[in-house]
């Protein structure tokens, strides 16, 4: 340790010598390496000091490119050099525009000149750039946006849920605290919690500060509570009620002998919603049918095309049948005799 000590002070007790050195657009070199040839062309005297040249070319960089209003800094960046590619002398004023911004009190050091700067909090594209001497750099673009973190979605009142139709769900317009707009492609969501304790997510997308979704309502027992929600936030809640799926029509039903089974076979449909579509598929039926003595038999189907079909084993000759049909569009009963199978009447037709 103590070698250590009396080796640094030694080194500082030197005289301090700077070596001479030359920069151009390959970088920086010592004079003694600069060849002839090499300063020529690089516009560098290896036989005495060499005035500076004046600006000639300026390049600007601005970042991030993205900025969030009133929260992000920018840093812009001006990179100076001469008709030959070498960085330029310090202490050459620089001048930045900086969309409405404009800062004149930098200088150049190193052939750099740079700023940092709060954006304009108006969200939107603006062009910058710098001026150094009589030399000016082309135009760099960034951005600022809208900071959505300091806003909150407002509901857009929702009609009652319509089941097997497409209800519109949406916001009210949404801006930040300066009132920018939220830009469009944001995504958002709606979440519904159910009455009967489930939940539906249902995403969305922001399209002139509205966040929408049109949500096909299927498989849904209740109404519930919705809510908005973008990024961290979440709206108040808002209750919406879920109306009763109907039938446009009564559905028919017919029923046909299975004589090797000593069974009957019913099929009720088509079954369509007062939406104008089929009962979807996987929807649960329940048949219950009474016979003309008295006996009971039960089943559970499920839809396919808008049909049920479902197999009973009561006797076929025990009719007529009082039959009961179970569905999401209510409950619904008829009085049936057997006939020909649906296929038998296709061949007759």
């Amino acid at each position: 340790m103590m070698r250590t000590l009396y080796a640094l002070l030694f080194l500082l007790a030197q005289p301090g010598v700077a070596q001479e050195t030359y920069s151009d657009a390959f970088g920086i070199l010592p004079a003694d390496a600069v060849g002839q040839a090499r300063a020529s062309w690089g516009g560098v005297s290896t036989e005495g000091e060499k005035p500076a040249e004046p600006p000639q070319s300026v390049l600007t960089f601005i970042g991030p490119k993205s900025m969030v209003a009133g929260k992000d800094i920018g840093h812009a960046v001006a990179l100076v050099m001469d008709r030959f590619g070498n960085l330029v002398s310090d202490g050459i004023a620089a001048s930045f525009a900086l969309g409405p911004r404009a800062m004149s009190d930098e200088v150049t050091h190193y052939g750099i000149a740079d700023v940092q700067f709060l954006p304009d909090p108006n969200a939107g594209t603006f062009s910058g750039g710098a001026s150094v001497g009589e030399r000016q750099s082309p135009r760099a673009l960034f951005r600022v946006v809208a900071s959505i973190e300091s806003l909150s979605p407002e509901l857009e009142a929702t009609a009652s849920l319509v089941p097997e139709t497409f209800s519109r769900l949406a916001t009210r317009p949404m801006a930040d605290r300066f009132a920018n707009p939220i830009e469009d492609g944001v995504g958002a969501g709606f979440i519904l919690r159910h009455e009967d304790g489930t939940t539906s997510v249902i995403p969305a997308t922001v399209q002139e500060a509205i966040a929408e979704a049109h949500w096909l309502v299927r498989d849904v027992g209740s109404g519930g509570a919705l809510t908005a929600s973008l990024a961290d936030q979440e709206s108040a809640s808002e209750p919406v009620e879920l109306d009763p799926l109907r039938a446009a029509i009564k559905a028919p039903v017919r029923a046909w002998p299975l004589a090797d089974l000593d069974a009957v076979a019913m099929r009720v449909g088509p079954m369509t919603t007062s939406a104008g579509h089929m009962l979807s598929d996987g929807a649960i039926v329940d048949f219950s049918v009474v016979s003309a003595s008295g006996a009971r038999a039960a089943s559970t189907a499920w839809v396919q095309d808008g049909f049920a079909d479902a197999i009973l084993p009561i006797a076929p000759g025990d009719g007529p049948f009082a039959v009961s049909v179970e569905s999401a569009l209510g409950l619904a009963t008829t009085s049936v005799q057997t006939g020909l199978a649906p296929d038998v009447i296709r061949r007759a037709e």
